[in-house]
């Protein structure tokens, strides 16, 4: 659960670490459906793209589990890490209602993620 995670990391425990099966948090995370946990873990710096010992990252996990809300809170919250990493100040709407650092972080994320973004990115 989140509370638990957030408890987890407030001791000083690592949230990036490997299971013997190669399997971080928020791989766990999203295998339990835990929407909250996986958001919370993915915008802490989890790398949704990094793969277990079975050679599935957490997008893939989710995908095989028929769940495109799941894959859609990691995408976003990837999207999210992405705007405030980049710390954008605030621009003027496009035509899609995306500002420029928006439009520009939705790029760089659907070259970097192997997963079809559809109408996120047009």
């Amino acid at each position: 659960s989140l509370a638990a995670l957030t408890r987890l990391e407030s001791l000083g425990a690592n949230l990036f670490a490997e299971d013997n099966a190669g399997m971080p948090p928020l791989q766990h995370a999203v295998w339990a459906y835990r929407l909250q946990a996986v958001e919370y873990l993915v915008q802490l710096g989890s790398d949704p793209m990094r793969c277990n010992k079975n050679g599935k990252n957490s997008i893939e996990i989710a995908e095989e589990q028929g769940n495109p809300s799941l894959t859609g809170v990691i995408l976003s919250a990837m999207l999210k890490r992405l705007l405030v990493q980049r710390n954008p100040r605030p621009s003027s709407p496009d035509s899609k209602g995306k500002d420029a650092a928006e439009a520009s972080a939705l790029r760089d994320l659907a070259a970097t993620t192997p997963v079809a973004l559809g109408a996120a990115v047009s």
